[in-house]
C-alpha cells in the first residue's frame, strides 16, 4: 500500500503563526531557517504550506497545518508560541475621532 500525502488544500489545514521571538544576530536566511523547520514537520512539500516568513521585526512564520502538526512545531526548539491565525471584527471606521485625535482634513478647515 502506497500513502501519498498531497499539501494542497486539506479541509484540516488552517493557517498558523509560529513565533520565534527576537531575530537572531547576525545575517541569517529567515526563509530557508523556516522552511526546515516546516519541512522537520510536514516533509518535502513545505516550501508549498509556508504562506510568509517575517524577518524584520521578529522572526516567525505563517504556514498552513494541521492541528497535530502546529503541536509538533510549538515543541520545537526555539519556537515560542504556535497560535491559528484569526480574522477580528472592525470596531470603527473612524479611529481618529475615537481616540479624539484631529485628522489632517480638520486642520486644513
Amino acid at each position: 500500500m502506497l500513502v501519498i500525502r498531497c499539501h494542497g488544500a486539506s479541509d484540516d489545514q488552517k493557517v498558523h503563526i509560529v513565533y520565534m521571538g527576537d531575530l537572531p544576530r547576525g545575517e541569517f536566511s529567515a526563509a530557508t531557517l523556516h522552511n526546515n523547520m516546516l519541512e522537520e514537520v510536514v516533509g518535502s512539500g513545505a516550501s508549498e504550506l509556508l504562506l510568509r516568513s517575517y524577518q524584520r521585526s521578529f522572526n516567525g512564520f505563517a504556514a498552513k497545518l494541521t492541528e497535530k502538526e502546529a503541536e509538533k512545531l510549538a515543541d520545537m526548539e526555539g519556537v515560542v508560541s504556535v497560535f491559528e491565525s484569526q480574522k477580528k471584527e472592525l470596531h470603527t471606521t473612524r479611529s481618529w475621532d475615537f481616540i479624539g485625535s484631529p485628522t489632517i482634513l480638520d486642520e486644513q478647515s
